[in-house]
Parts: C-alpha cells; sequence; structure tokens
C-alpha cells in the first residue's frame, strides 16, 4: 500500500526546490537594495513619528486600525497546502482512505507550522510600535502572539474542514474578515486582563476545533479538495508572475481605461518608437505597475520624513531614479525579443535613442510629482535637491550603464 504521508513529502519537497528557484530570481542584488531603501525609509519615518505627537494618545485609535490591517494581511498569509494535482481524482480514487487519513494530516500540519512563522514575523513587527504606545512588559505581547496562533489555527482549520462531505458551507470570506477585523481591535483596546481572557477564550475555541476536526470521517470531497488545491497554486504562481516568467502559465494583464486618455494622445507618427515603448509600459507588461506603486509608496512616505542635511535629499533622489530605471530595462529587453520585428530597419541607435528619451519621460514625470509633494509638505530647497539627484542619476545610468550593459549582451 502507498505510504500517503511519504507522498507529500516527495512533493513537498518538489515544491520547495521549485519555490527555491524562483526566489533566487526574486532577491537578487537589485531588490535587496530596494528593500533596504524601504527599510531605511521606514525605520526614518517611524523615528520622525516618535519624535512628534503621532504616537500621542489621542492618536491611539488610529495606529490601533493600522495594527489592525496589519494582523489581518499576516492572518491571511499561510493558507492549506495539500499538493494535490488534477489527476489525483483518477490515480488516488482507490486510495481515498490513506488520502483523507495521513496525507491530509500531514499537509495539515505542515501548513499550520508556516502559517505560525507567518504570525511570529507579523508579531515581531508589531512590536516597536505597541512598544511606542505605552505596551511594556512582556505579558501583553504574549497575550498577543496567543491571540494570532489561536485566530489563524481556527481559520486554517475551518479551510481543513470544507475538503469534506460532512462540513457545512463555508463563512462568507466578507464575515470572516469583519469578525477578524472587529476581535484584533477589540483586543487592542482592552486592558491587559481584558487582553488575556479574549486571547484564552480563542486559545479554548481554537481546541476544541481541533478535536471537533477529528470527527469529519473519510468522506473526502475531491471537488473540493482539487478546487482548493488549484486556486492555491494559482496565487502561488501569480506572486511568481511578478519576477519571473512561469512555463505554461498565462499572464494577464488589466486594462486600465483610465490610460486611454494618455496613451492616444502619444504622437505615433512623429516618433512610432517611443510610442511602442510607452503601450509596452503601460499595456504589456507589469512595468507600468511597479512604477506607480514606488511612486505611490514614496509619496505616502514623505510627510513622516524630516531631514536637516540636504544630502539625504539628494540620497533619496539618487534611490528612487535607480529604482525607476532599473524598473524600465526589461521593457527593452522585451521590445528587441518580440516587437521589433516591425521595425526591423529601423538602425539599432535609433531605437536606443527613442528607449533613452521614453525613460528620460518616465523618469522626469515620477520625480517632478514627488518633487511637487516635496515642495509642499517640506521645503522647496529639499524639493530641488531631490529633483536634480534624480535627474543627474538618470543621465548616468543612461551614458554610464546602459552602454556597457548593451556591450556584454
Amino acid at each position: 500500500m502507498m505510504d500517503m504521508a511519504a507522498l507529500y513529502h516527495r512533493r513537498k519537497q518538489q515544491a520547495q526546490k521549485e519555490q527555491q528557484r524562483y526566489l533566487k530570481l526574486l532577491f537578487n542584488d537589485h531588490f535587496v537594495l530596494f528593500l533596504f531603501l524601504c527599510f531605511g525609509l521606514a525605520i526614518l519615518a517611524l523615528k520622525q513619528a516618535v519624535q512628534t505627537d503621532a504616537f500621542a494618545t489621542a492618536n491611539r485609535p488610529y495606529w490601533y486600525l493600522a495594527l489592525t490591517g496589519l494582523a489581518l494581511f499576516f492572518l491571511h498569509l499561510g493558507q492549506l497546502d495539500t499538493q494535490l494535482k488534477q489527476a489525483d481524482a483518477i490515480f488516488l480514487l482507490g486510495a481515498e482512505e490513506g488520502l483523507a487519513g495521513p496525507y491530509l494530516r500531514e499537509a495539515w500540519r505542515h501548513s499550520l507550522r508556516l502559517a505560525f512563522i507567518w504570525q511570529g514575523l507579523g508579531w515581531f513587527l508589531m512590536m516597536p510600535i505597541l512598544l511606542y504606545l505605552g505596551w511594556h512588559g512582556p505579558s501583553r505581547y504574549g497575550a498577543l502572539l496567543l491571540l494570532l496562533l489561536a485566530m489563524k489555527a481556527v481559520l486554517l482549520q475551518q479551510d481543513y474542514r470544507q475538503l469534506f462531505v460532512q462540513a457545512g458551507r463555508p463563512l462568507p470570506i466578507g464575515l470572516r474578515l469583519l469578525v477578524g477585523c472587529l476581535l484584533c481591535y477589540l483586543f487592542f483596546c482592552l486592558p491587559e486582563l481584558g487582553q488575556w481572557v479574549l486571547a484564552c477564550l480563542l486559545t479554548i475555541f481554537a481546541g476544541w476545533a481541533l478535536y471537533d476536526g477529528r470527527t469529519l470521517g473519510q468522506s473526502l470531497s475531491f471537488e473540493r479538495t482539487l478546487a482548493q488545491a488549484g486556486q492555491y497554486q494559482q496565487r502561488r504562481y501569480a506572486f511568481y508572475r511578478l519576477f519571473a516568467e512561469v512555463p505554461k502559465q498565462t499572464t494577464v494583464v488589466k486594462r486600465h481605461a483610465a490610460l486611454d486618455v494618455f496613451l492616444k494622445a502619444l504622437p505615433f507618427q512623429k516618433d512610432p518608437l517611443q510610442r511602442l515603448y510607452w503601450l509596452s509600459c503601460f499595456r504589456a507588461g507589469e512595468q507600468g505597475r511597479l512604477i506607480v506603486r514606488l511612486t505611490l509608496l514614496l509619496l505616502c512616505l514623505l510627510p513622516f520624513i524630516q531631514m536637516t542635511a540636504n544630502w539625504g535629499w539628494i540620497c533619496l533622489g539618487a534611490g528612487f531614479a535607480y529604482l525607476l530605471e532599473l524598473q524600465l530595462l526589461p521593457i527593452a529587453d522585451r521590445l528587441n525579443q518580440v516587437f521589433w520585428t516591425r521595425f526591423y530597419f529601423v538602425h539599432p541607435d535609433r531605437r536606443r535613442q527613442a528607449f533613452a528619451r521614453f525613460a528620460r519621460k518616465v523618469t522626469g514625470l515620477a520625480a517632478l510629482l514627488v518633487t511637487l509633494v516635496l515642495a509642499i509638505s517640506q521645503s522647496f530647497l529639499a524639493g530641488l535637491f531631490f529633483l536634480l539627484a534624480a535627474c543627474l542619476t538618470s543621465y548616468l545610468w543612461q551614458q554610464l550603464y546602459l552602454p556597457k550593459k548593451r556591450s556584454n549582451s
């Protein structure tokens, strides 16, 4: 008889090897530099917020809402990973007892361990904010960790119950989100004794849910199980497609109707190559959305950043322009491989000049938007230093790095 637990371990190892291969592409030198930049900006914003009245008692409800959102985000991470495939409905049909027993129990244990790791990470990220909000002593932090682990165990057990025929209708996603939001916000508002009471009650409920799950029997619903496994796999591959090409996976690019007015205004007769770059950025790839997200992230952090030295704004502008130029590189590579057949007789120098003009306009528009907000929220001199550093970095990138990259390729 087939060892179903060993089968799950083999599939889990194959999935981990695939995950490691994609994560190596994600955590490259450029992305690690971007993470360090975001981490430094977050620390700087937190330090500035602590020195002002942003952490005053009157603003605590807003910070509790932010902490509730952070808790819900990490509660969403760590889904049930069964590693089942569509062919299992045929080849493992005779082994339903082993599939519903050792296989799924091992899958649930592995998913629970990963989910607890995610909750521990979220709890660790909440600690600095809670410390400055006046949470002293390990007691309240222990109650918070117990609450997060109990809530995640209940959510994971509910997903596990839905794989069996005896399970009832699942709770709507909106109701689960509302209950989680109310429990987390109530926990942050309660005193220390009330927090421990709420955490212990949820822990008792989680223990009862885990014990009740043993009485589900062995009647496995292949339709629900395969649908859940397919959705989990699609979410995982959707994450991989953000930074790599996934074989045998289609990429869906959303069409934003708001951009039609801007894209139709581009002069096609005067510079068709540059227009093709714009269309590729916002219609045929993820680069446009990544640039918009990076700009919005910096705009959200600007009100919390206070720098007395001008070199700080110079470094921020240079790093911002560097990241924007880095996001634009795949557009040129993709067009050279796929779309340039229509412009076969166009000289390569004209292509490079068109891409350089396109990159300067994208970086200039984004930097100009940040400069305007910076001049309003901080000072005109800070915005000027930011803009000059961004323009200089973009110029040096195109004059020094791009020719070297083309010669190497």
